[in-house]
């Protein structure tokens, strides 16, 4: 550590001048003797002479200064000079403080430890540099080539040209680090006359060879009359035996879907609240309902149920009431239907009430018996407010998108 001082400006040889020096005033009938200020045959006291020109301030270094320039990294040992750098300073003993009592820590003991480890310190910086100035550079274009292959295998597979994510499967399946078959819960995200696609975790990558023109339990991609069809739905969960197949984007082939569970079998409980609406000529007795199901789900699939903004859960509701509106229907209040003749849009706020609905995993008891790894139940509750025109099969239409 170093300290450099400059008084006043540098003059025209780019060197600064020298500091001005100070002049003294000696108390009456003192006098310099050999150099010394003397008084009756006394040497003056510092504090007796008078300075007229102040030396400039020069600030001093305490060992505290050090020892916080060294904590912030300002200054930093590197090395030990000599053989009394190696040995700790004499420890001061002093009266123990109440915070030395709480940590129950001898002050001696702790002193010389802090010593040996600013040596341990000093030792482990000079052998990195001893050891790490000869290869630095080579470490470095070393790491460098490592991100670049690996950067390249992310990119590209070496000798195919197909995306590595392919690529990685394909090594996957050959070296069976997968099953070749498997029965899992899918969700249908694309429908087609003789074939449909569905995503496994969010992933599109299963192809089912049944549609929306086909029977589930019939042979796969042959088309059926139209009394015979079961299609399969957009966005409904499906339990399907899956065979490893890559095809393009599609890796796994379904081979049989499982029938669905039948969903009026997980209605837990029914409310129902009636209302009187009308006017002083007519008064009419509507009803409102509220189910509460609890059915077979992953609770992470309860995002992809509802979808971002509620989208898909949104999406169903409408499709379902639009079902709804071609049949027939009671007669409603004038607030509700104020023209017979006029229907607002699905969704508008002058329409017909629309159903809400609530989705929450179920907890399980910690001192029930059950499989830890994969909670596998979820609790629906469908209100459907009064004058909503929906009937429980159209509960049950929407519950059953809801598991397989």
């Amino acid at each position: 550590m170093a300290l450099f001082l400059r008084f006043g400006p540098e003059n025209q040889w780019g060197t600064a001048p020298d500091a001005p020096k100070s002049t003294y005033t000696l108390p009456e009938g003192a006098e310099y003797v050999d150099g010394c200020p003397m008084l009756n045959g006394r040497v003056l006291h510092p504090t007796e002479i008078v300075e007229e020109r102040s030396r400039p301030f020069v600030p001093s270094v305490a060992q505290e200064d050090m020892e916080k320039a060294m904590e912030c990294g300002a200054l930093t040992p590197d090395s030990v000079v000599s053989a009394l750098d190696a040995s700790a300073a004499p420890f001061k003993r002093r009266t123990p403080t109440w915070a030395d009592k709480a940590r129950s820590v001898e002050p001696e003991a702790e002193h010389y430890q802090k010593h040996q480890q600013l040596l341990d310190d000093i030792a482990f910086v000079q052998l990195q540099d001893e050891m790490g100035d000869w290869n630095e550079d080579d470490e470095i274009l070393n790491e460098a080539a490592d991100w670049l292959e690996q950067e390249e295998k992310i990119l590209w597979a070496p000798q195919s040209g197909i995306p590595s994510s392919y690529f990685d499967a394909f090594d996957i399946a050959k070296t069976e680090f997968i099953p070749t078959r498997t029965t899992q819960e899918v969700k249908v995200v694309r429908v087609e006359p003789l074939w449909s696609i569905a995503s496994v975790n969010g992933r599109s990558c299963v192809y089912l060879p049944w549609g929306s023109k086909t029977r589930l339990d019939g042979p796969p991609g042959v088309a059926q009359p139209l009394a015979h069809q079961r299609p399969l739905k957009l966005h409904e969960f499906v339990l399907a035996d899956l065979e490893w197949h890559p095809q393009g984007k599609n890796f796994w082939r379904a081979t049989k879907i499982h029938p669905k569970l039948p969903t009026h079998e997980m209605l837990v409980s029914v409310v129902e609240s009636v209302f009187d609406c009308g006017d002083e000529w007519k008064t009419l007795h509507m009803k409102g309902y509220q189910y509460t199901y609890e059915i077979p789900c992953d609770p992470a699939h309860i995002g992809s149920i509802i979808g971002k903004d509620g989208k898909n859960i949104t999406s169903l509701i409408h499709e379902i009431q639009a079902q709804r509106q071609k049949t027939g229907y009671g007669e409603m209040p004038r607030h509700i239907e104020p023209d017979p003749e006029y229907l607002p849009p699905i969704g508008d706020p002058d329409g017909l009430p629309l159903p809400e609905v609530t989705i929450t995993p179920i907890v399980q008891d910690p001192n029930e018996f059950t499989v830890p790894f994969k909670p596998t139940k979820a609790r629906v509750r469908v209100l459907i407010p009064v004058c909503c025109i929906w009937d429980q099969a159209e509960v049950e239409t929407l519950v059953s998108f809801m598991h397989s």
